[in-house]
């Protein structure tokens, strides 16, 4: 992935015109585009880092006062990627930090922060489905690691987290518990 940008709309049909006019404006390749609860419109795309920037200034430019949130990343970290096919790492260490955010984009922007930041294992990403539109991420590294991360995070995306916890040593069932529902999958195009 050279680059990914993810835009959310407040509209449904303003989310389909903004497909549109990104997918006229450079070659980039969807990789999610739906409707979401509570009446969202959601798309990420992927391609080359110009043809990304291109596409994401256009869907800004269409989606007017309809923008939620949104994304760019010209470089994402692997686990962004890895995160978006439901490859995750099995649990093995010292502490977890679990990460809810009000929007999607959001979520994306500070997965790709802290995994940038300090080094961690993607255990668990949902985006959307089934939880009121919201995104949440857990990541799995030494515990002071993840508590640095918890502090950064709330004054890098201020007003955006919903909740950002730390568990030293979680309990095997809790890690387990978080992989019984099927992963995020590519919507209709």
């Amino acid at each position: 992935m050279s680059a990914f940008a993810c835009i959310e709309t407040s509209v449904i049909t303003r989310g389909l015109k903004v497909l549109d006019a990104l997918l006229k404006r450079a070659p980039v390749r969807v990789l999610h585009a739906d409707r979401h609860t509570p009446g969202k419109f959601i798309v990420f795309f992927e391609g080359d880092v110009a043809s990304v920037e291109e596409s994401h200034q256009e869907a800004l430019a269409t989606v007017g006062e309809y923008l939620i949130d949104e994304v760019f990343l010209p470089q994402p970290h692997s686990l962004v990627g890895a995160g978006l096919s439901g490859k995750y790492s099995e649990f093995s260490g010292d502490a977890i930090l679990m990460a809810e955010w009000k929007h999607v984009a959001s979520t994306v922007a500070a997965l790709d922060y802290s995994a940038k930041l300090v080094e961690s294992r993607l255990i668990d990403l949902h985006l959307a489905q089934t939880i009121g539109g919201k995104g949440y991420f857990v990541l799995e590294g030494e515990l002071s690691d993840m508590d640095y991360l918890q502090s950064e995070l709330l004054s890098a995306f201020d007003g955006r987290a919903i909740s950002l916890d730390v568990i030293s040593r979680p309990h095997e069932d809790l890690v387990a518990a978080m992989h019984q529902r099927p992963a995020f999958s590519a919507g209709r195009v």
